[in-house]
């Protein structure tokens, strides 16, 4: 069963691969401050019925370290890293 996932699992990057790199998409990334708004996710408390408390972009950005990545990647230490493994600047 496990080797059948694999497999599987295989196909998808292969056919992935496979495609045309100059396929488009319409998709378009706007960044958080589509949805950091009160209406939507950027409430400052959480919402008191549902399933979406509304508070998730304020949660995010005051208590996940990963709000903070960019600065991470533009700092010396990430610079040097880079430099070292020939990746470039990030």
């Amino acid at each position: 069963m496990q080797a059948r996932a694999i497999a599987q699992l295989a196909i998808v990057f292969v056919a992935a691969a496979l495609l045309p790199a100059t396929a488009q998409t319409t998709d378009l990334h706007l960044g958080v401050a589509t949805c950091a708004s009160t209406t939507c996710h950027g409430a400052a408390k959480p919402a008191s019925a549902g399933n979406i408390l509304g508070n998730e972009y304020v949660t995010w950005s005051r208590h996940d370290p990963h709000a903070g990545g960019w600065a991470t990647l533009k700092s010396e230490r990430s610079r040097a890293m880079a430099r070292r493994l020939g990746i470039g600047a990030a």
